[in-house]
């Protein structure tokens, strides 16, 4: 792959990283954004983490020649998704859940969340946070996540890995070094 990390699973399901070694220059900003996602995953895992767990993983993470191994997942939709599980199968709306249903329900809650912004100028949009609408905003970004992980799940799609590898495409399409 030409300058391109080929990606693979750790054994121990936790993410993505590079199975070859070297990359060529024109990979090099993939690797950085890859090792700068695992730092940031790192970081965010160690506030969790006691200090014997912190000093036991404090030298081999943050090695600079390190191959890329993010200690954790981007996005770990695992209770999300047993709660939606659970909802849907309580009511017994699998049967509802089809992806047309769920992307056109997905659609919608965008809508609305579209809808709170609507005519506002820049500055006003910026405010709507400090404004009674935040509760508002904030009931629309659950629904938007809670029909998109279903989608997902109805799909079969493993969010994390689309995401990770998402992430590796747009730093290509879009390098550091153009911006």
């Amino acid at each position: 792959m030409s300058g391109v990390a080929e990606m693979a699973r750790f054994k121990d399901g936790s993410g993505y990283g590079e199975r070859s070694g070297a990359l060529e220059s024109d990979g090099r900003a993939t690797r950085r954004i890859l090792q700068q996602r695992a730092t940031i995953t790192h970081f965010r895992l160690s506030n969790l983490m006691s200090d014997a767990q912190k000093t036991d993983t404090a030298d081999t993470a943050h090695a600079a020649d390190a191959p890329v191994s993010p200690t954790g997942r981007l996005i770990d939709t695992t209770g999300l998704r047993a709660e939606l599980q659970a909802f849907a199968d309580a009511r017994d709306w699998h049967q509802y859940h089809s992806p047309k249903n769920l992307a056109m329900a997905l659609s919608v809650e965008v809508a609305e969340l579209v809808e709170i912004f609507q005519w506002h100028t820049e500055a006003q949009a910026n405010a709507v946070m400090q404004s009674s609408e935040a509760r508002h905003v904030e009931q629309e970004l659950a629904d938007i996540t809670m029909y998109l992980v279903r989608l997902t799940m109805v799909l079969g799609i493993d969010l994390n890995r689309a995401v990770a590898d998402k992430l590796v495409l747009n730093a290509q399409k879009y390098p550091a070094t153009k911006a």
